[in-house]
Order: C-alpha cells, then structure tokens, then sequence
C-alpha cells in the first residue's frame, strides 16, 4: 500500500472514531425520551438575554439591514473630534472585510432613528432591539478633553431605547448623564461608610 492510502485510512478512521465518541457522548448525556430524562423543564429560573450583535452598524440603511436579518443589538462606533465634540457615527479603515468602512451617520439623526424605530407601540422594530452599544472612539482626544466633556446649557435631550437617556449638545457633543449620577452616588455613600469608620 502506498503512504497516501494509508494517510486516507487512517483520516477516516479518525473522523469516524469522533462522529461514534461524539454520538455516545450526547447519548450519555442527553437521553432521549426514556425514564432517566427528566421530566420537568430544567430551564425554569431566570434566562440571560441571547444577543447576536450587529457590529459596526453606522448608517441607517445598516440599521434596518441588520435588524431584518436577526440583530437584537447593535453596536455604534463613536467618533470625537480633538476637543471632546461627537463628530458621528464613523469607524473608518481598516474594518472588516467587504464592509463600507466609510458610512456615518450625525448623533442625533442616529439615535433619533433608534428611538422612532424601536420605542413606541407601533414602531417597526418594537421588541426586536434590546441593546445599543455605543463603541466610543476615544483615541484622538486629548485628555483634558475626555474631562470636560459634559452637558452644556441648551441640551436636547433623546429618549433612547430601553428607557436610557443620552444628550446631544449644541456640537453634537455626547454625554450620558447616568453614569455621572452614578458616580456621584457612589462617592456619596464611600464618604458616609468613610465617616462612620471614624
């Protein structure tokens, strides 16, 4: 026999041994309608949402096309510009292959079109969007920057989905006021445990 045919019996083999293992496998573990399965439903306490994530969903047309093919979440990049202002919806090259690494969108037309298409009764993709990630892109922005950026007076203020409440300021500059608050309420309660050590 030659040492190729040899290599082709033993690749058979091999694939068939693991098709059998993994047959028993399941097997034991997973009886099928028999007296040692159980009866009840095993999945009775809470269940962690399944996400399948759309990524780099920057335009509105990748909004809808995303959604329509089964994306109950989506992920937004975020660009700055140096002095803290949100620039858009932009990820830029390199991206993944055979995607328009170049489409954006403004802040508040995209979040505008989350919020009409998925918060009211009857919006198209009621339900069927349960997480917006913003991916901020903060990489050309100075640090002071990062600091300062905040809501300004004359904020216009975007129900997002799921009850969350992002900002658009004049410039289109992005602040998410929870997670201020948060903090804040943090700090707080650090200083009372802090003075009831003393």
């Amino acid at each position: 026999m030659k040492i190729t045919t040899l290599f082709f019996i033993y690749f058979l083999l091999i694939n068939f041994y693991f098709v059998v293992l993994s047959n028993v496998i399941r097997n034991t573990i997973l009886p099928a309608n028999s007296e040692e399965a159980p009866s009840q439903n095993v999945t009775t306490g809470y269940r962690r949402p399944f996400y399948v994530i759309g990524h780099m969903v920057n335009s509105l047309e990748e909004v809808d096309d995303f959604i329509e093919n089964g994306a109950n979440a989506l992920e937004v990049d975020i660009e700055f510009a140096s002095n803290g202002t949100v620039l858009g919806t932009f990820h830029g090259a390199p991206c993944d292959c055979f995607r328009g690494c170049f489409k954006r969108e403004t802040i508040a037309d995209y979040l505008e079109y989350i919020r009409d298409g998925t918060s009211f009764a009857d919006s198209r993709y009621k339900g069927k969007v349960i997480l917006l990630v913003l991916d901020l892109k903060t990489s050309k922005l100075r640090s002071l920057a990062k600091k300062e950026s905040r809501p300004d007076s004359g904020d216009e203020t975007l129900e997002a989905p799921m009850g969350r409440c992002a900002t658009a300021v004049h410039g289109e500059r992005l602040a998410v006021h929870r997670l201020r608050e948060r903090q804040e309420r943090h700090q707080g309660r650090f200083k009372i445990f802090q003075e009831g050590r003393n």
